[in-house]
C-alpha cells in the first residue's frame, strides 16, 4: 500500500495541473499576428543575417497566447508581434532579444504597447549553440510578455469599459495566505546505511493559514550497508519508508517567495536484506528539523499556481537496529530535495483589478 502512494500522488498532481492548464488565464480571445517584414530585425552573426529567430519568436509567443487566452473566431484583442533587435554579445557570451507587442482592438485601434525582453547564454558561435540560444531567448521574452500583460492597466480599462469582460475577470488575484499544496520532489538523503548519499523521491501535502503551516510527507529510498558474519563481509540493502509530519511558521519575503520551517516527527520503517537472503525489519520514530524556501509563479485562471521549493531536513536519533543481522545503521542524517507542485487557495482571495 505504501509503495502505491508516490504513483497516486503523481497522478493527482498531474490531474490538478491539467485542470488548471485547461482553462485560459484570461476569459478573452486574442489573435497573434506578425508585424510587417520591414519592421522586423534578424540576428546578425555573420555576413548573412539569421532570420530563424523570427519564426522561433513567433512560435514561443503563439504557445504563450494559446495558454493565456481562450480561442474564438472573433478575437477580442489583436496582438502584433515585432522583433525589434537581436544581438549576440561575445564578451558576455549571451544573446539578447528585444520584442514589442502592439495590443489593438479588432478594428485596429491601439490599446497599449508591451515591450518584452529575453536573454540566453551562447556557448559557441556555431549553428547548434546559436539555435538553442535563439529558442531559449524567444521563450524568455514570451514569459516576459505574459508578466507585463498582467500589469497593463490600459488593457484592463479597455476590456471593462467596452464590456468585453467584467472587472472580476481581468483582475490579477494576489497570492492567498490560505493555501493547499500538493507536490512531488527528488532529492538526496545523507547518512542512510553506509552510503554517503541515497536518491529519495518524495511527495508532500501541505496546508498553510496566514503565518503557520503544517504538512505531511512521504519518501522512500534504498541505501547499502555491510554486515560481518563468520569473518566474511556480506553486503546488503537498507530500504526505508519515511512518513513525516511537520509544522511551523511561514515568513514571506515577497508576495511569491517564502521561508517555512519548524520541528517535525518522522516514522521510519523498513527492512535490511543481505545478498545471502537474510533480512531484518525495523521501525523508529525520529524528531526532525525542517526548513524550506519556495517560490510560486505562473498563476492560472482560477488562481492556482506552480510552486517550486528547496527543502532541507535534519534527523535526530535516527539510528535503527537490525537485530537479526547484528547491525545498527543510521536511516538518515540530513536530506535535501527539490520539489515541484501546485498550490490552491482555499480561503477568500484578494484581487487587484487592472
Amino acid at each position: 500500500m505504501i509503495r502505491s502512494i508516490v504513483p497516486c500522488a503523481l497522478l493527482c498532481t498531474l490531474l490538478f495541473t491539467n485542470r488548471a492548464l485547461a482553462a485560459p488565464i484570461y476569459p478573452v480571445s486574442a489573435r497573434l499576428t506578425l508585424a510587417p517584414r520591414e519592421q522586423q530585425r534578424c540576428l546578425s552573426v555573420s555576413e548573412e543575417p539569421d532570420c530563424r529567430i523570427l519564426d522561433m519568436t513567433r512560435e514561443a509567443f503563439a504557445g504563450t497566447v494559446l495558454r493565456m487566452f481562450k480561442s474564438g473566431v472573433a478575437a477580442d484583442l489583436v496582438l502584433v508581434l515585432q522583433v525589434r533587435d537581436a544581438e549576440i554579445f561575445n564578451i558576455a557570451g549571451k544573446l539578447e532579444l528585444s520584442t514589442r507587442v502592439r495590443v489593438l482592438t479588432p478594428g485596429g485601434e491601439a490599446i497599449d504597447e508591451i515591450d518584452a525582453f529575453g536573454t540566453a547564454p551562447v556557448l559557441a558561435l556555431e549553428t547548434g549553440p546559436i539555435t538553442y540560444a535563439e529558442r531559449a531567448a524567444a521563450e524568455d521574452a514570451a514569459r516576459s510578455f505574459e508578466r507585463s500583460y498582467a500589469n497593463s492597466s490600459k488593457i484592463g480599462d479597455y476590456l471593462v469599459q467596452n464590456k468585453v469582460a467584467p472587472a472580476s475577470a481581468v483582475a490579477v488575484y494576489e497570492r492567498s495566505d490560505q493555501l493547499f499544496t500538493l507536490g512531488v520532489g527528488i532529492g538526496f538523503v545523507q547518512g542512510g546505511g553506509d552510503d554517503l548519499v541515497a536518491v529519495a523521491p518524495s511527495l508532500h501535502i501541505a496546508g498553510s493559514y496566514r503565518s503557520f503551516f503544517v504538512q505531511a510527507t512521504y519518501s522512500r529510498y534504498t541505501s547499502s550497508f555491510q554486515r560481518v558474519a563468520g569473518g566474511r563481509v556480506a553486503p546488503g540493502d537498507l530500504t526505508t519508508n519515511d512518513l513525516g509530519l511537520e509544522g511551523g511558521p511561514v515568513l514571506r519575503f515577497t508576495r511569491n517567495i517564502e521561508l517555512r520551517g519548524g520541528p517535525g516527527i518522522h516514522y521510519l520503517v523498513g527492512d535490511g536484506t543481505t545478498d545471502s537472503g537474510s533480512s531484518s525489519s525495523f521501525d523508529k520514530v525520529a524528531p526532525t528539523l525542517y526548513a524550506s524556501i519556495s517560490s510560486s509563479f505562473i498563476p492560472f485562471r482560477n488562481s492556482p499556481r506552480w510552486v517550486i521549493a528547496l527543502d532541507w531536513r535534519a534527523y535526530f536519533f535516527a539510528t535503527v537496529g537490525l537485530p537479526d543481522l547484528l547491525r545498527k545503521v543510521p536511516a538518515a542524517n540530513t536530506s535535501l530535495a527539490l520539489s515541484l507542485g501546485i498550490e490552491l487557495p482555499w480561503g477568500a482571495r484578494k484581487g487587484s483589478a487592472q
